[in-house]
């Protein structure tokens, strides 16, 4: 084979290669965004919390698992519930120990699985299946225990944000928190691998940011400066796309544990949130 045909047929081959790439990436990113896990290894009354299992359907029909924990609300808790809205991975007893310490603060919360996980119906979890899950969550609050939107925190982590986010400018719960969240799945990707155009290929892009231009409660941002998964940048970034009461707080620890690295600071900055709004 002469040297010019050569060229040309390794050129085509790595177009072809690198195009089958890209195609592969567009039909099959959507599979490798949640890893839904069925193993609940822990539940409250390991933690001596006190609790109750539910379930409840969503508006497409599938059946959530939850656990409704309940804390001893004090004069300034004034009985809040928060709803966990966890991020891509694990079960809810993955968050018992996070969570434990909302609860001895004397709130109550709301913990669900998404489609997939736990004892939740085996559905694929999708980008729309999972808003499903989380809109069906606060529902199930508001109609079935009667729970005033006034008194709900939505509280979303990592990728949860964006279903906190989401669900919280569809209604108008006391406050939002955001803890290890990012503007959006498609600048995560994009930063994560520069030489394909994964800003045109991803089509789940979990939109932080553009949820948040529609809600109109009071948002608390937290973020640590040593999260190696997400840059403390992007916390910058949700911050500024809040239009109304606002408030962020640097943590110290790993990803989106900061109520197990620095409970006391963190409870501290949360009730002073609530009480403010």
């Amino acid at each position: 084979m002469a040297w010019p045909s050569m060229v040309l047929f390794l050129i085509v081959f790595i177009g072809i290669v690198y195009l089958m790439i890209c195609v592969g990436y567009f039909v099959f990113h959507r599979f490798f965004i949640l890893f839904p896990s069925r193993k609940l290894a822990e539940t409250p009354s390991d933690f001596h919390l006190q609790y109750e299992e539910v379930f409840f359907k969503t508006s497409d029909n599938v059946r959530l698992q939850g656990w409704f924990i309940h804390g001893k609300p004090s004069e300034e808790c004034e009985g809040m519930t928060f709803i966990l809205f966890p991020g891509n991975k694990g079960t809810m007893a993955d968050f018992l120990m996070q969570i434990s310490h909302l609860v001895k603060a004397g709130f109550h919360v709301f913990l669900f699985g998404y489609r997939g996980f736990g004892k939740s119906d085996r559905k694929r979890p999708t980008e729309r299946g999972v808003f499903h899950d989380s809109e069906a969550a606060c529902e199930y609050l508001l109609r079935e225990r009667n729970i005033a939107l006034k008194s709900i925190v939505f509280f979303g982590q990592s990728l949860g944000c964006a279903m906190a986010s989401f669900t919280a400018s569809r209604f108008d719960p006391r406050g939002l928190i955001l803890e290890g969240g990012f503007p959006s799945l498609v600048e995560v990707a994009a930063r994560a691998v520069k030489w394909l155009p994964l800003r045109l290929l991803t089509t789940s892009r979990f939109e932080t940011q553009k949820y948040l231009a529609d809600v109109r409660c009071p948002v608390l941002i937290v973020h640590s400066r040593d999260d190696k998964a997400i840059p403390f940048s992007d916390a910058e970034n949700l911050f500024r796309a809040v239009s109304g009461l606002k408030k962020k707080i640097v943590i110290s620890g790993p990803h989106a544990k900061g109520l197990e690295n620095d409970k006391d600071r963190y409870l501290n900055e949360v009730r002073q949130f609530l009480c403010s709004v």
